[in-house]
């Protein structure tokens, strides 16, 4: 996900109720600009933030659908979450999904100790793509590429991000904030 730096604050239409709401979020950790999008995605700490100051319930996220075909080494899922307002009627509704054959599951970088590779392995890492340095809160960590051959190893993975996607979504249809903010 690139984040577009040049942006992080929210253009927030509405009354005061709202703009409270909003301004208790930080850019980067409960929303994030992208490049691709005109509004902010909203990520699930902010969606937390957001039912837990409009004391929305969840009053179930369940697995409505479910494929694990292990010969083909593909997974998908479905989530339905459930929310109550405070007064108990349902405000919010929606399913999220997620499968193998998405992008973010093929590879993925892992932390690793860079004193436990050869200097050879290093450059090597290095020219293919498979090792790079990420600057993380100003400190340099080494990370090194794993290959998504293993999606069944991944299930938990999956499952927890098409259970985000649906808490994301009925957040936001319960919160009334799909004008202000998009779903990744």
């Amino acid at each position: 996900m690139k984040e577009n730096k040049n942006n992080s604050e929210i253009k927030i239409p509405g009354g005061c109720k709202e703009q409270t709401l909003l301004r208790a979020l930080v850019p980067g950790k409960d929303f994030a600009f992208l490049k691709s999008k005109s509004r902010p995605i909203l990520l699930r700490s902010g969606a937390e933030k957001i039912r837990s100051r409009l004391k929305l319930q969840i009053e179930s996220l369940i697995c409505v659908s479910s494929v694990t075909d292990r010969e083909k080494e593909f997974l998908d899922f479905t989530y339905r979450c459930i929310i109550r307002n405070n007064e108990g009627i349902i405000t919010g509704i929606s399913e999220g999904s997620s499968n193998s054959l998405e992008e973010c599951f093929k590879d993925r970088f892992i932390q690793c100790d860079i004193n436990q590779i050869t200097k050879d392995e290093y450059k090597n890492k290095l020219r293919t793509g498979d090792g790079k340095w990420v600057n993380r809160n100003g400190k340099w960590l080494w990370y090194e590429k794993i290959c998504g051959s293993n999606i069944i190893g991944m299930k938990n993975y999956i499952q927890k991000t098409a259970q985000k996607r649906a808490f994301v979504g009925a957040v936001l249809m319960a919160s009334g904030l799909y004008d202000i903010f998009n779903q990744n």
